[in-house]
C-alpha cells in the first residue's frame, strides 16, 4: 500500500502537467457557508450546479462538454482540494480554456462557543437580519426602477412586501420570548431537553459558526486557510493563469477577510470575487468595534460582483459599506420573493445568475464578449420572463392567504366553529398511536395547572388554525407543482438553448391564473362547508 505522501505525490504530477498550447487555464474556488457540509459537498452542490447549466448550452448546440478529470475528497488528505476539470474548446474566435473547478472546505476547521454565549448573541443576530429583511420589503414599495414595470406587478410586489412586514413584525414580537423559552426548556434534564436539542444544535453549531469568525481571531485565521490554500493549489499545481472565487452566504465573510487579508502570495492571478446570499452586511454591523480584520479592502485587480435577492435573509439586500468601498457591480435576481427559498435559490437560477456566472468566467469584466452571452436581447428577454413567471407564482400566493384569512373568518362567524374545529382535531389525534400518549400527557398538564374554558378556548382556536393552515397549504404546494414548478423548470431549461425567446407568455401565465385561482377558490369553499 503506497503511504500518504506517494499518493500526495501522483496527485500532484497528475495535475501538474504542462498545459496545452493557446489554453487558458482558469482556477475557481468555490466557499461555502455555515452548516455541517461534509467535505466535497460543496464542489458537488455548487461546481455540479454550474456544470448542469455549461451540458444543457453544449448539448442544445450538439457539442459535449465531458469532464475531463475528477477528484473527491471524503477525509484522503491526498485529494485536497476536492476539484474536477472541464474543457471548453474553441468556439470562433473565442480560444480554448480549461475550467479546473475546486472547494475551499472549512466546515471542521473550528470548534464553536458554548450554548449560553450564542444564545445571547442569537438575539442581536434575529433582529439585525429582521432589520434588513424589512428594509428589503421596503425596497419592493418604493424602488424606482418598479416604476417602470406594469401596474399589476406593482401592485402585487406592494401586497406582497406588506405581508411580509406584518409577518416580520410578529416574529420580532415573539423572538425574545421564544429564545428565552428555548434557553431555559435546554437547561432541563430529561424529555424537554432532548426536545429542544434540534435548537441547541442550530444555535451552536450553525450561528457558532457566524460567531467564531467574527470574534475568535485564532479560529477565524485558520478558516480563511482554506481559501488560500485552494487558491494557491490552482496556481501553483493546476497551472491556472487566473482565479475567480465564488462565495455563499458565511462564504463570503471567508472570502472577502482571506483576499483581503494580504495573506495570500498567489492573490494576484484572482481575477474575480463573486459574492451570492452574503453574510458581509451582518459581519460588518455584528464584528467588535476594535476589530481589524473585515476591515481592509480587496485588492485592485480584483473586480467584485456581489448577487443578492429581495427576500434572501441573509444578505437582506445589496453589500452596504457605508466607507463606499463596496462591490464594483451589485446584480439583484429573482429567484422566488420567498424569505423561505430565496438563499438557497441562486444555483436554481440559470437565467440571471448561472448565465452570468459561466461569462464572468470565461471573460472575466466583459460578459457580453463570452460564447454564454445570448445578445442583449435576448438576455434581457429572458430575465424578463423569469420575472413574469415569478410573479404569477407570487400573486397566487397572495390569493391563497387571502382566502384563508377569509376561511377563518368564516368559521368563526356567525358561530365560533374554530373552537370546535380544535376540539376535534384535538379527540382525533388522541386516538392515534404514539402521538395518543403525547395527547394524554398534555390533557393531564393541563388539568394540573388548573387551565380553565377561556384558555382552552384560545388554544383550541390556535390549534384548530394551525390545522387548516397545514391543510391549506399541502393543497397550495399540490397545486402549484404541476402548475408552475415544471412550467418554471422546462422554460428555465429553455433559455440555455439557441432558440430567441418567444415574444410572450402573457397567456400562459393568464391561464394557469385563472386555474390556480378557481381551484384555491373551490378548496376554501369546501373547507368552509365543512
Amino acid at each position: 500500500m503506497r503511504t500518504d505522501a506517494a499518493v500526495q505525490q501522483a496527485v500532484e504530477e497528475q495535475v501538474a502537467r504542462p498545459a496545452a498550447p493557446n489554453v487558458t487555464r482558469v482556477g475557481v474556488v468555490f466557499v461555502h457557508g455555515i452548516g455541517e457540509q461534509p467535505e466535497s459537498d460543496t464542489i458537488r452542490e455548487f461546481g455540479g450546479a454550474l456544470l448542469d447549466w455549461l451540458q444543457r448550452w453544449h448539448g442544445a448546440r450538439g457539442a459535449e462538454l465531458p469532464v475531463i478529470e475528477s477528484w473527491l475528497s471524503y477525509g484522503e488528505s491526498a485529494s485536497r482540494p476536492a476539484r474536477f476539470t472541464v474543457h471548453l474548446p474553441k468556439s470562433g474566435e473565442r480560444g480554448a480554456q480549461t475550467w479546473v473547478l475546486a472547494e475551499a472546505w472549512w466546515g471542521a476547521r473550528l470548534h464553536a462557543p458554548d450554548f449560553v454565549t450564542m444564545t445571547r448573541w442569537a438575539v442581536q443576530v434575529v433582529f439585525r437580519v429582521l432589520g434588513r429583511l424589512s428594509g428589503s420589503a421596503d425596497r419592493n414599495l418604493y424602488r424606482p426602477s418598479l416604476l417602470q414595470r406594469p401596474v399589476l406587478e406593482r401592485v402585487i410586489r406592494g401586497i406582497s412586501a406588506q405581508f411580509l412586514l406584518v409577518g416580520y413584525a410578529l416574529v420580532q414580537a415573539l423572538a425574545m420570548p421564544l429564545i428565552a423559552l428555548l434557553f431555559l426548556l435546554a437547561q432541563l434534564p430529561g424529555p424537554l431537553g432532548r426536545a429542544v436539542l434540534g435548537a441547541r444544535l442550530f444555535v451552536v453549531q450553525q450561528l457558532g459558526d457566524f460567531y467564531t469568525s467574527l470574534n475568535d481571531d485564532i479560529q477565524a485565521v485558520h478558516i480563511r486557510n482554506s481559501v488560500a490554500y485552494a487558491v494557491k493549489f490552482l496556481v501553483v499545481q493546476a497551472g491556472c493563469s487566473r482565479i475567480a472565487v465564488i462565495a455563499h452566504s458565511h462564504g463570503t465573510v471567508v472570502a472577502f477577510d482571506a483576499l483581503s487579508s494580504k495573506a495570500i502570495p498567489e492573490v494576484d492571478r484572482v481575477s474575480t470575487l463573486i459574492t451570492l446570499g452574503g453574510a458581509l452586511n451582518n459581519a460588518w454591523s455584528l464584528r467588535r468595534p476594535d476589530a481589524t480584520r473585515l476591515a481592509g479592502d480587496l485588492p485592485p485587480g480584483i473586480q467584485w460582483i456581489d448577487v443578492w435577492a429581495d427576500y434572501d435573509p441573509v444578505s437582506g439586500g445589496p453589500v452596504d459599506r457605508r466607507d463606499g468601498k463596496g462591490p464594483d457591480i451589485s446584480l439583484q435576481v429573482n429567484n422566488g420573493l420567498n424569505v423561505i427559498t430565496d438563499h438557497g435559490g441562486y444555483l436554481r437560477n440559470r437565467e440571471e445568475f448561472l448565465s452570468r456566472v459561466a461569462q464572468e468566467l470565461e471573460s472575466p469584466g466583459t460578459p457580453k464578449a463570452s460564447r454564454f452571452f445570448p445578445g442583449a436581447a435576448a438576455d434581457e428577454a429572458w430575465r424578463r420572463r423569469r420575472g413574469d413567471r415569478i410573479v404569477a407564482l407570487v400573486s397566487w400566493r397572495l390569493v391563497a392567504m387571502i382566502f384563508f384569512a377569509a376561511l377563518m373568518l368564516v368559521r368563526m362567524r356567525p358561530f365560533d366553529r374554530l373552537a370546535g374545529d380544535g376540539e376535534a382535531a384535538w379527540l382525533w389525534l388522541g386516538r392515534l398511536p404514539f402521538v395518543g400518549g403525547v395527547v394524554g400527557l398534555l390533557d393531564t398538564a393541563g388539568q394540573w395547572l388548573g387551565a380553565g374554558p377561556p384558555l382552552t378556548d384560545v388554544l383550541a382556536r390556535g390549534f384548530a388554525a394551525g390545522v387548516w393552515a397545514g391543510a391549506f397549504a399541502a393543497f397550495y404546494l399540490l397545486l402549484t407543482w404541476p402548475l408552475f414548478a415544471i412550467w418554471h423548470e422546462a422554460e428555465g431549461k429553455r433559455s440555455v438553448g439557441p432558440e430567441a425567446p418567444p415574444r410572450s407568455q402573457r397567456a400562459q401565465i393568464i391561464a394557469r391564473s385563472a386555474v390556480a385561482i378557481t381551484a384555491l377558490a373551490l378548496f376554501a369553499k369546501a373547507m368552509s362547508a365543512l
